[in-house]
Parts: C-alpha cells; sequence; structure tokens
C-alpha cells in the first residue's frame, strides 16, 4: 500500500511538471528584434533599412534633454518634404503569424509630427497601421477605416510605449498605450490577411512639413 502511495506521488508531480511544460511552451515567445538605438550618433542601426531623400532624416541622436529610456540616444526622425516621409523598415526574416511590435516613442513639443508604427507584408504593404497625431490621439486602422483608441492626453515631449499584439489565427490585432489595452473587445482587423514580415517607423503624412519625432526600445517578439 505505501509503495503503491509513493507510485502515485511521483506520477503527480510529474504529470504536473509535464503540464507545466506544456503551458509554458504554448506561451513562450522568441525574440526577433532588440534595438536601443545605441549605436554612433548619425548613422542607421545594423539591420534597418532607411527610406528618406534631402528633406527628410532619419538617424540617430544623443538628445540628454528629452531623457531618453536607454544610453541618452534615440533615433530622429525630421520631416522637411510634403512628399516623401523619413521611414525605416526592419525586416523579420521570415513570416510571424503571431506576434508583438513594442516601441516607445515621443512626439517633438515644437514640430510635432504624425508619428506611425507599421507591420508589412509581402505584396500588400501595411496590415497593421497605428499612428500618434499632432493632436494627441493614438489611431488606427481596423480594416479600411481608421478608428480612434485614444482621443487625447497622448502628450507631446513625454515617452509613452505603444504594443501591436497580433495573431493571423483570426487577422486581429491588440494595442495597448503605457500598459493599458485601448483596443475594442472584439479587436481590430487587419487590412488584407497576410503575414507579416517587417515592421516600419514613419513620419509624416500627406503634404505636412516641419515634423520631428523619436523613437526608442524597439522589440518584436514571435509566439
Amino acid at each position: 500500500m505505501r509503495s503503491q502511495k509513493c507510485f502515485d506521488v511521483r506520477c503527480g508531480v510529474l504529470l504536473g511538471l509535464l503540464l507545466l511544460l506544456v503551458v509554458g511552451l504554448a506561451y513562450a515567445e522568441t525574440l526577433l528584434v532588440r534595438e536601443t538605438f545605441c549605436e554612433p550618433e548619425g548613422g542607421i542601426p545594423a539591420g534597418w533599412k532607411p527610406t528618406m531623400d534631402e528633406e527628410g532624416t532619419v538617424a540617430i541622436r544623443q538628445v540628454p534633454a528629452l531623457a531618453a529610456p536607454t544610453c541618452g540616444a534615440a533615433l530622429e526622425l525630421v520631416d522637411q518634404s510634403p512628399a516623401i516621409s523619413p521611414m525605416l523598415e526592419r525586416s523579420l526574416e521570415g513570416s510571424v503569424r503571431k506576434g508583438a511590435f513594442e516601441y516607445v516613442v515621443l512626439n517633438s513639443t515644437d514640430l510635432p509630427g504624425e508619428i506611425y508604427g507599421e507591420i508589412r507584408a509581402p505584396g500588400v504593404g501595411t496590415v497593421i497601421d497605428c499612428h500618434i497625431s499632432t493632436g494627441r490621439a493614438l489611431k488606427c486602422r481596423d480594416g479600411s477605416a481608421l478608428v480612434t483608441l485614444v482621443s487625447s492626453g497622448v502628450e507631446r515631449g513625454v515617452w509613452h510605449t505603444v504594443r501591436i499584439e497580433w495573431d493571423t489565427a483570426t487577422w486581429t490585432y491588440r494595442v495597448k498605450l503605457n500598459g493599458a489595452d485601448v483596443t475594442p473587445e472584439a479587436g481590430l482587423r487587419f487590412t488584407a490577411q497576410a503575414a507579416p514580415t517587417s515592421v516600419r517607423f514613419k513620419l509624416g503624412s500627406g503634404p505636412k512639413v516641419d515634423q520631428k519625432a523619436y523613437i526608442d526600445q524597439a522589440t518584436v517578439v514571435a509566439y
């Protein structure tokens, strides 16, 4: 009888450990991108592709007055072009069916802009599109419709954390601002049903000029 009890206890422990392993695997994540923008000033971080012309710049800057979260430096985007927005894109080296894109962003107090965090797929372009507006709002696409998730209070001159979590099983995504989920209960829909392969930052939209914003601590994980 005692041997049977010991056997039952050991089985229970093993089953418990197996369950923990299965749960852990279900929630495991793979880090695909971790960027702190601590490379030399004036440069472009390795692995990122810039898009700009002579009136738009993307570069790492030392910004001690802004108290950047890491190393006193951040990615600066400056838009002086009515036609082309400064952009910086990073390939994920393959499609990511379920993942998250998180970054820290600050909109300029004197030259505020429309600062975008985009998730993209080949053949269709941007499939997830969120931006902080000059009016201190957070807006994202729900399918083809532009919806306002936070109507005010996304202040300029302050660092904000944006996190976008997507799942191609439902072709929906959720958005968090400074840790708070600001998404409608049903989630937001992709603009096109294509698995993401890259992320991109973009400043400016339409004919607007004289815009400046900063990015720090960008990460992408796959689940």
